[in-house]
């Protein structure tokens, strides 16, 4: 299914009617009339074949942005009304999307909107078949309920389902948000404090014997035949999976789901690592258990991994370290006088160093190479051009000339493209009037060559981009 010919028609008259009506409104107030139809006609054509008829009405929206943008500034020149209305928001590549910068509201693009097709039910798949359970709440999580504001986001973060019941949370009971941590007790309304629960199953909670529940979050995960279950609470979590068959290295894979465990609590937003208590429920035919639950034991050397495992990370402060210190670690004193002094002011205190660096342990060609690009990449200097004639004493004089003519060119590059994007962004500038007004030129002749193309008349283009005539009868041949 697509949008037929007639719907099309009637949504552009709808928009045609919305867009003159929000010309005396806020900017604000008109983009949001404006993405309520727009979200409203995207999301009922997305399970169809619509991209392209989406990426062809963006066109025609933005004829109508032009319009409107002269209408509302009559007297003001292209530049200004792109630079105070059409911008580049992130996580898109689009550098002009119609905004409002003053509290960054911006208009929704059709062809942003994601086709999702419709998800056929497998051939014999029963939602009664108890073994079929996995794959019908995998399929009942993709579907959003009825709800709106906050509710869908934390839906999607539950999957679908209530965490206390572990029972779809779609099956028209009333739904309650509830706080893991209360507002009296310092809590907020933050996603990673609030839960999507049933009516009933919050009323619980709320009970004598609910209170006694600390954890109101699960995520389960399948790991081959192990079913893993996180319960994720304020300071202790319990990692629970049950496995029936013996596997040698399963405390090794108890510690990785732990650690998950504590990733997860920090990507919520937590500065602080929760408590993880893991247990295994084993049910298998060898009893009892025949492996070890301790996870160094995974190791060949165990007692050397009990050791390591028991002390700090060892640590290496380079900014700590004298220089002269440094100068006898071998061929790691590159990369240690490379880190502690790449940081100063003037990287020109660093070239004595790598000098007596190269006569005591010389470095190969691919190592050097990747050091130098390095300190020019983190590090400063004033004068670059000295820099090299100082490292000029050593082996590596052929490796150094080469870095700097590709350094010398990478500037000219980056000299150009920058004039070129201040001619096209900035306007009148001395010493860029050529790039500057070759860039303007552009951008009337791309908006008259839309205008023409959607049925303008040759006098409204003229009066709309400032063109003349000649140029006008270049872009027709």
């Amino acid at each position: 299914m697509k949008p037929s010919k007639e719907s099309i028609k009637r949504y552009r008259q709808q928009m045609r009617m919305t867009w003159k009506r929000i010309i005396g409104m806020p900017t604000k107030e008109g983009i949001m009339q404006l993405n309520e139809k727009i979200i409203g006609w995207c999301n009922y054509y997305r399970i169809g074949a619509s991209k392209q008829t989406f990426s062809a009405i963006d066109q025609w929206m933005w004829i109508r942005q032009c319009r409107y943008l002269y209408r509302r500034h009559p007297n003001k020149h292209w530049w200004w009304r792109r630079k105070h209305y059409l911008g580049k928001i992130p996580g898109r590549e689009d550098y002009s999307v119609f905004m409002d910068k003053s509290n960054g509201g911006f208009l929704w693009k059709h062809a942003w909107t994601k086709i999702q097709r419709h998800w056929l039910v497998t051939k014999n798949a029963s939602p009664d078949n108890p073994e079929l359970r996995d794959y019908w709440r995998h399929r009942q999580a993709r579907k959003q309920p009825f709800i709106c504001g906050i509710k869908v986001n934390l839906y999607k973060r539950q999957k679908g389902y209530c965490p206390l019941c572990d029972q779809e949370v779609d099956n028209g009971e009333q739904l309650h948000v509830h706080n893991i941590q209360p507002k009296a007790e310092g809590g907020d309304n933050k996603l990673a404090n609030l839960r999507l629960l049933h009516a009933n199953c919050h009323r619980q909670l709320h009970s004598k014997k609910g209170k006694m529940l600390k954890s109101v979050s699960c995520v389960s995960r399948m790991r081959g035949n192990s079913h893993v279950r996180f319960l994720r609470e304020w300071a202790l979590s319990a990692c629970l999976p049950n496995q029936s068959t013996d596997d040698k290295m399963m405390a090794f894979r108890m510690k990785k789901y732990s650690l998950a465990v504590m990733q997860q609590h920090l990507d919520q937003g937590h500065d602080t690592l929760p408590l993880v208590l893991p247990v295994l429920f084993y049910h298998g035919q060898k009893s009892p258990y025949p492996h070890s639950m301790d996870w160094r034991d995974c190791f060949c050397e165990k007692e050397l991994a009990r050791i390591l495992d028991s002390q700090p990370f060892p640590l290496v402060d380079v900014t700590m370290l004298p220089e002269e210190e440094i100068m006898k670690h071998g061929i790691i004193s590159w990369l240690e006088m490379s880190q502690k002094m790449v940081h100063t002011r003037d990287m020109m205190e660093i070239a004595p160093y790598l000098i007596r660096l190269d006569k005591l342990f010389p470095l190969n060609d691919e190592l050097f190479k990747s050091l130098l690009y390095y300190l020019f990449q983190e590090g400063e200097t004033a004068d670059r051009m000295l820099f090299f004639d100082a490292l000029y004493s050593t082996t590596q004089r052929e490796n150094v000339m080469t870095i700097a003519e590709e350094l010398k060119r990478e500037g000219r590059e980056e000299g150009r493209e920058e004039g070129r994007e201040e001619g096209r962004e900035e306007g009148r500038e001395e010493g860029r009037e050529e790039g500057r007004e070759e860039g303007r030129e552009e951008g009337r002749e791309e908006i008259a060559k839309n205008l023409l193309n959607n049925g303008f008349s040759f006098k409204q283009v003229k009066m709309y981009t400032g063109l003349s005539e000649d140029s006008l009868n270049k872009l027709l041949h």
